[in-house]
């Protein structure tokens, strides 16, 4: 019982001092074929983070989009 409510705290404070975006699979069509770190293409998707180019890797650079968005909001000067 004790356990419990410790656990639920800790829950609360966690989601009082932190936004969780959960990002889902960024690779399904190459993990449906058997690639785990390629594109469907044949493409590493683990090399694409800095220069992420939206035809090549749509998935990444969506992401990158959705991050910069939310902490350009998330800061205050939006």
């Amino acid at each position: 019982m004790i356990y419990c409510v410790i656990v639920r705290v800790c829950v609360q404070l966690l989601c009082d001092t932190f936004v969780f975006k959960i990002i889902p699979m960024l690779n399904p069509d190459g993990v449906i074929v058997g690639n785990y770190r390629c594109s469907l293409t044949g493409r590493d998707l683990n090399r694409a983070y800095r220069v992420a180019l939206r035809d090549s890797f749509p998935s990444i650079s969506h992401t990158k989009c959705m991050i910069k968005k939310f902490v350009y909001t998330s800061s205050g000067v939006a």
